[in-house]
């Protein structure tokens, strides 16, 4: 049974985000029902009760007890930095798959959603925000390029 507090956070947020009763220390969180869409709600709840993990960490440690020994406590007042990514990376396998489908005009493809604020915006603000969220998750940076010998990368 989690005995450590690490153990109990993540035993709480575990059986939260994948509908279970127990969880136990030698669980496995894929064996369990998860992915990669809850591993990011895992890891964003974790952040919130004060702990340092990513979703890398939960693929290389699975179960509940490995992973309790790879979380670090975020000290108080501490704040946690993004490594910065630099040049080109090779693209995960479902950017590949993207890549490999004959789309026309590819450079047209995005998903959008249309929010309608319930009061007005202070613009400002907002704008100051969305820069701040795009500095912080490289992931929303990201370009796409397409190499002289025909591979895909992205950076």
């Amino acid at each position: 049974a989690p005995a450590s507090e690490i153990e109990q956070t993540l035993a709480t947020i575990w059986a939260e985000v994948l509908g279970q009763d127990q969880v136990g220390l030698g669980d496995n969180f894929f064996e369990l029902g998860g992915d990669s869409i809850l591993s990011l709600q895992v890891i964003s709840r974790v952040r919130q009760a004060g702990w340092q993990l990513s979703p890398r960490d939960l693929f290389l440690h699975p179960t509940l007890a490995a992973l309790a020994r790879a979380a670090r406590c975020v000290t108080q007042g501490g704040e946690l930095q993004q490594a910065v990514t630099v040049g080109p990376a090779p693209l995960t396998p479902i950017q590949q798959y993207f890549f490999g489908q004959d789309i026309p005009q590819r450079q047209h493809w995005n998903q959008s959603a249309l929010l309608r604020p319930l009061q007005a915006l202070q613009v400002e603000p907002l704008r100051a925000s969305l820069a701040a969220l795009a500095q912080q998750h490289a992931s929303l940076r990201l370009r796409y390029e397409q190499d002289a010998m025909g591979v895909w990368q992205q950076g």
